[in-house]
């Protein structure tokens, strides 16, 4: 198979204790991060791995490339870095929909569910995503830095985009473009009102993240209106710019932690069947305390998680962002489906 060699090197790695990627974050937000598209194109790589083993009956090739995946994705965890987080909550995505294929379709011995349990996360870290957001009011300050103090840099980087690299006389229309795009940032580079809004912006942002799961929306909200949205603050331009991932980010990392709490509590389930010959419960709670040490919490809500049977399978869900029970509806609500 053409990718066997780098589905091996991704087994080794994963089992090392710490990973560093080779990126120097000192060149703020101009730092080049091309090791993200690897990690998300890893765990494109092992759930179509996880697939085929699975189809072929090899539950613990599919329980291999699965762990994998998900510690391949948390390779990224303590990156200060917000797209860094983005990444990974978009590659463990990939990897948890495919276990939920898998477990349709397979049969997983107590072995593989539990080596599946050590690779799982909680999901979400509540300090690393405070580091990422404390990284991004770094390069928003080194952002304010070059524009303001850079001339030759964005003056040469405009003409060349539009030149093809050779920069034309200045009377050229194209030089008298690139010159107005740089003094509209060096403009933008001197407003100390944006520049401070963003660090205020950011700090809250950043506070959002101390908060319990459930107030996190409620207060990732307040944080974004005061930010894009309160009166006055569209004059702030850089800071329109800069913000708009970080409610993208509270979202699915509560997404993330949903669907992790889900996959943690379907893997208790098939433990319970591999235990019953086959039957489900009627009810999570007879999963505590043998499987579960209790039932995990929706953290959109802080209620414990849904469960509905179907036949032989089942749905474990959280209510999701809308907080509206919807027995499960992938559009709305944070289902981890298995049908048997």
């Amino acid at each position: 198979m053409k990718y066997e060699p780098a589905e091996r090197m991704l087994h080794l790695a994963v089992k090392e204790r710490a990973f560093r990627y080779p990126i120097e974050l000192t060149n703020g937000f101009k730092t080049p991060l091309p090791h993200l598209s690897g990690i998300k194109n890893s765990a494109y790589l092992l759930s179509v791995k996880a697939g085929l083993s699975i189809l072929d009956g090899d539950a613990g090739g599919a329980t291999d490339a699965l762990a994998t995946g998900l510690r391949t994705a948390d390779s990224l965890t303590e990156e200060p870095v917000v797209i860094a987080s983005l990444v990974r909550v978009a590659s463990h995505l990939i990897i948890c929909e495919r276990a939920a294929f898998c477990l349709t379709h397979g049969r997983f011995s107590h072995a593989d569910l539990g080596r599946l349990e050590a690779a799982l996360s909680e999901g979400s870290s509540a300090s690393n995503l405070f580091r990422a957001v404390l990284g991004e009011r770094v390069n928003a300050m080194d952002f304010f830095h070059v524009i303001q103090n850079a001339e030759g840099y964005w003056k040469y980087a405009n003409s060349a985009l539009l030149t093809g690299g050779v920069e034309p006389p200045w009377w050229h229309f194209k030089s008298l473009k690139s010159g107005a795009v740089f003094y509209a940032y060096k403009g933008l580079g001197n407003d100390v009102a944006d520049k401070l809004h963003l660090v205020r912006s950011l700090t809250a942002f950043s506070d959002v993240f101390r908060q319990p799961p459930q107030e996190r929306m409620v207060a990732m909200s307040n944080a974004v209106w005061n930010a894009l949205s309160a009166p006055g603050t569209g004059r702030y331009l850089v800071s329109q710019i800069a913000l708009q991932a970080l409610d993208k980010l509270a979202k699915r990392d509560l997404m993330l932690m949903a669907l992790h709490r889900t996959f943690r509590v379907a893997l208790a389930l098939e433990h319970f069947r591999l235990d019953s010959g086959g039957a489900l419960p009627d009810s999570l709670d007879v999963l505590v305390p043998k499987h579960l040490a209790a039932v995990p919490a929706d953290p959109f809500t802080g209620q414990p998680l849904r469960y509905i049977r179907n036949g032989r399978g089942y749905v474990v869900y959280s209510v999701g962002e809308n907080l509206t029970d919807e027995q499960g509806a992938p559009k709305s609500d944070v289902p981890f489906i298995v049908e048997k």
